[in-house]
C-alpha cells in the first residue's frame, strides 16, 4: 500500500468512534489489500470484478454473511476515501454486491439435555458463579453476548429488564422468574447492590467486557464437552422456546429482532414488558414455573429503598 493510499485510511480510522472499529477496518482492509498484492494488482487499479472476487474467496473459506459484508462494507469505505482525496475517479466497489448464502443458521445450538448439562457445571466459587449466571443470562433471554455484558442492576425494575440492543435501541422485556431468583442469589453472594452485575473481579467497578463473555462461554462448553457459543445460546433460546410453545412474535420481541412496522414494533414492546417468554425454560434449568412478581423482584425492590 503506497504512503498516499496509507495516509487517507489513517485519517479514516481516526474518525471512527472505536478502538473496536479501528481493529476491525484494519484487518478487513489489510486482508483485501494483501489479496490484491497476491495477485499484483495495484489498490488503486483495481476493478469492480475484484473487488467481488475478493469477497466471493471469504465465502468460499466458509467466512459468514455478516463477515463479508463487514469487508465488504469497509472496502467501499476506504474507497471512498480515495476518491474524496482525488486518488480515484470511481468507487470501484460501490457496485458489488454482497454473495448469496443459505439463509439456515449454521450457528450450533443445544436441546434440552445439554443444557442441562452446561447449566449443571461446578457453581460455588466467586467465578464459578458469576460464570453460571453468565450462561443463564444468554440462554434465558437470549440476548447477544454485548447486552449481557453491559447489563446493570438498575436495569431490573419489577419483574422486567431494559437494555439497549443492536442498532442502539432500548428494549425492556419481561425476566423468567427463575432467572430473577438466580439474579438475587448472586447478588446476595457477591454482594452486589449497584452498577455492573457481573463485575470482572471481586469489588471491582468495571463489567466483563462482550469478549470476556466470549471466553467464559467457550471455557463453560470445553469443561461440559460441549460446542456452544454466546451466539449458540441466542438461537438455543429462540429454538426451545419454539419446541415449547412460545409464539414466534413473542420471541422475536423478547430477543430484540426488529420487525417489518414500526407501529408493530411499539405494540410489541408493550407486551414484552409484560411477558418473560423465558420462564418456559423453567423446568429444564430447575427453577419454579410460574408468573407475576416473585421474591427476587420484591428483593430487588427492597434492596434498592433508602
Amino acid at each position: 500500500m503506497d504512503d498516499s493510499v496509507e495516509s487517507s485510511f489513517e485519517r479514516l480510522l481516526l474518525n471512527l468512534g472505536s478502538d473496536k472499529s479501528r481493529r476491525s477496518y484494519k484487518i478487513d482492509w489489510d486482508r483485501y489489500c494483501r489479496w490484491l498484492e497476491e495477485r499484483k494488482i495495484n489498490v488503486v487499479a483495481a476493478r469492480p470484478r475484484h473487488v467481488e472476487e475478493h469477497i466471493l474467496s471469504l465465502q468460499e473459506k466458509g467466512c459468514e454473511r455478516s463477515t463479508c459484508g463487514r469487508a465488504l462494507s469497509v472496502i467501499r469505505a476506504v474507497y471512498s476515501i480515495l476518491v474524496r482525496d482525488e486518488m480515484l475517479e470511481t468507487n470501484p466497489a460501490r457496485e458489488v454486491k454482497n454473495p448469496k448464502f443459505d439463509s439456515t443458521p449454521n450457528t450450533p445450538h443445544l436441546n434440552e439435555e445439554q443444557v442441562r448439562q452446561l447449566l449443571s457445571l461446578p457453581n460455588e466459587t466467586w467465578k464459578e458463579r458469576r460464570e453460571h449466571l453468565v450462561l443463564c443470562l444468554l440462554f434465558g433471554l437470549g440476548w447477544r453476548r454485548s447486552e449481557i455484558a453491559r447489563m446493570q442492576v438498575e436495569d431490573f425494575v419489577d419483574g422486567t429488564v431494559t437494555g439497549i440492543v443492536k442498532g442502539d435501541k432500548p428494549l425492556t422485556v419481561g425476566v423468567p422468574a427463575w432467572l430473577l431468583e438466580k439474579i438475587e442469589s448472586w447478588c446476595v453472594f457477591a454482594n452486589i447492590e449497584a452498577g455492573p452485575l457481573l463485575p470482572r473481579a471481586p469489588q471491582d467497578k468495571k463489567g466483563v467486557s462482550d469478549d470476556m463473555v466470549y471466553l467464559i462461554v467457550k471455557d463453560a462448553a470445553k469443561k461440559a464437552g460441549l460446542k456452544i457459543t454466546p451466539h449458540g445460546l441466542r438461537r438455543t433460546n429462540i429454538t426451545i422456546g419454539g419446541e415449547l410453545g412460545v409464539t414466534l412474535k413473542e420471541r422475536q420481541l423478547s430477543v430484540g429482532h426488529s420487525s417489518q412496522s414500526t407501529t408493530e414494533r411499539y405494540d410489541k414492546a408493550r407486551d414484552a414488558a409484560k411477558n418473560a417468554p423465558g420462564q418456559v425454560f423453567a423446568d429444564i434449568v430447575g427453577g419454579v414455573r410460574g408468573t407475576g412478581v416473585t421474591a427476587a423482584v420484591a428483593a430487588f425492590r427492597e434492596r434498592k429503598e433508602p
